[in-house]
């Protein structure tokens, strides 16, 4: 009877298993060789990753504090004139619940209706101001992202990268990835302040 005989004991894959062995052991040898920092660097030119901190560079660029602190101060601005004129509603409120009782009950709807007209238009104005002060600030941010952008293409370029990373998206990557402080650098001098125009004059 013949008998089969399993493949992986031919002389030919015994000659492949062995030649495998020997690359394996080769490349153990090679990478020995080589400094692991400098396998890395290698890797890293081939691959062409930078790193960047989107979060730190848009709380921490100059424009950007400067932006905060002006909606700071015109909030503070908002806030002073909404408690001017709720304080002149509060007064009225009062003289009409005194004179109450001597005026006529149609002086007294009209005089109410009028009041309610008041109180409407004055919560009107808290959230269309409040509104203004949001869009404003929305609006500054977005041309602060838009001056990073390019800045974020030429160090890319510079550097011959392909991909940009955020960093909060990164699990761990090497010092020498990360261009934060560089590109923090680069948008301070592009843009050391930005000015807003307030959304309306303080009464």
């Amino acid at each position: 009877m013949a008998m089969m005989m399993s493949s992986s004991g031919s002389p030919l894959a015994r000659a492949s298993k062995a030649v495998g062995h020997l690359l394996f052991v080769g490349m153990l040898f090679v990478s020995a060789a080589l400094p692991l920092n400098q396998v890395m660097a290698q890797a890293d030119v081939n691959i062409g990753i930078l790193v960047v901190d989107m979060q730190k560079v848009q709380r921490d660029a100059a424009a950007s504090v400067s932006v905060t602190e002006q909606i700071a101060a015109l909030r503070a601005e908002l806030g002073a004139v909404i408690s001017k004129r709720s304080e002149a509603i509060n007064r009225e409120e009062t003289e009409l619940a005194k004179e109450r009782n001597k005026l006529t009950a149609d002086e007294l709807r009209t005089l109410a209706r009028e009041f309610e007209r008041k109180v409407f238009a004055h919560r009107d104005f808290e959230q269309q101001e409040t509104t203004k002060l949001q869009l404003l600030q929305a609006q500054a941010r977005a041309a602060i992202r838009g001056q990073i952008i390019p800045i974020l293409t030429s160090v890319m370029r510079e550097r011959n990268a392909q991909v940009m990373l955020d960093k909060n998206e990164v699990v761990l990557s090497k010092d020498a990835l990360d261009v934060t402080n560089e590109v923090l650098t680069r948008l301070n001098k592009a843009l050391p302040t930005l000015i807003l125009s307030p959304p309306r004059d303080p009464e």
